[in-house]
C-alpha cells in the first residue's frame, strides 16, 4: 500500500494568506486549527518536470523555478509563501509504497524559510518522530493527543493516502 502527498499545511489563517490557487482550490481542515492545501495536479494548468513532485505542481513551462537544496518549487508559490506575515507555513513532500519512500519539508516562518528537512529515503519506524514531516510539525505547533500515535496521525494527515484524494475532498466539501 502507498502513501504520496504533496501539499501546503499550516494554520488556516495563514493558509488564507497564500495568493497562488485558483478559484475553487479549497483548503482541507484538519484537527488542532491545522489545513492543508493539496498541490494536486488537476488543481493547476501546464506541467514541468523536475527531480521532485513539488516541481509537478503544475504550472507554466516558462515560470521561474526556486530552488532548494533538495527540490525544486515554482518560484510564484515560493513568493506568495515568502508574503505570508506572522505565520508559519510548511511544504510537505511524501513518496511510499510498501514501506519504501522518501519525504521531506520547509518551513517557512514570517516569510523566511526557518528549516528544511532533509529528504530520507525509507521507513525505520524506530524513529518515525525524526522523520522530516514529523520534525515539521513539531515545529509547527502540533501536539500529539494520543501516546499511541504520532504527530502526523494527531492533526490527521492520516485521513486519505494520496494528494488527489485531498484535493478530490476539498473540492468536494468547499462551500
Amino acid at each position: 500500500m502507498g502513501y504520496e502527498l504533496n501539499a501546503l499545511f499550516g494554520k488556516t489563517e495563514a493558509l488564507k494568506q497564500i495568493q497562488f490557487p485558483p478559484e475553487g482550490v479549497k483548503l482541507v481542515e484538519l484537527s488542532q486549527g491545522f489545513s492543508l492545501l493539496p498541490l494536486h495536479t488537476h488543481s493547476y494548468e501546464g506541467a514541468l518536470d523536475g527531480d521532485f513532485e513539488f516541481t509537478t505542481v503544475y504550472f507554466n513551462d516558462d515560470e521561474l523555478i526556486h530552488e532548494t537544496q533538495y527540490g525544486s518549487l515554482p518560484e510564484r508559490i515560493y513568493q506568495s509563501i515568502a508574503h505570508t506575515k506572522n505565520h508559519k507555513i510548511a511544504l510537505f513532500y511524501a513518496d511510499y509504497f510498501g514501506g519504501i519512500g522518501q519525504q521531506y519539508a520547509i518551513v517557512w516562518e514570517n516569510g523566511e524559510v526557518t528549516q528544511e528537512f532533509p529528504m530520507t529515503w525509507n521507513r525505520d519506524v524506530r524513529s518515525i518522530h525524526k522523520m522530516p514531516i514529523n520534525c515539521a510539525l513539531k515545529l509547527m505547533g502540533v501536539v500529539k493527543v494520543d501516546d499511541n500515535i504520532d504527530l502526523f496521525d494527531s492533526v490527521g494527515l492520516g485521513r486519505f493516502r494520496e494528494t488527489s484524494s485531498w484535493y478530490e475532498f476539498a473540492v468536494k466539501n468547499s462551500k
